[in-house]
């Protein structure tokens, strides 16, 4: 008598595939939603912060610079 072997692998996924419809399961629809849409928050956060310290560093160079230039000024004019 032969008997047909199912692929383990095959019959195991097809008994857990409920866990799919749980809603703390990875493959929820709704939770890659939620964790896409947390991505996307923390990466435009990411890029505003960026931006900030962008300008933060602008303003202290041009601060030094104005510094700078009212020093030199300052001992040029008596001459």
């Amino acid at each position: 008598i032969t008997r047909l072997k199912s692929n383990s692998k095959t019959s195991n996924m097809a008994g857990l595939s409920f866990l799919a419809k749980k809603s703390w399961h990875t493959s929820n629809l709704s939770n890659q939603e939620k964790v896409w849409v947390a991505e996307q928050k923390a990466a435009a956060e990411e890029k505003k912060t960026q931006e900030l310290q962008k300008q933060i560093q602008a303003e202290r160079e041009r601060e030094e610079f104005l510094k700078l230039a009212n020093a030199a000024k300052g001992k040029g004019g008596g001459v």
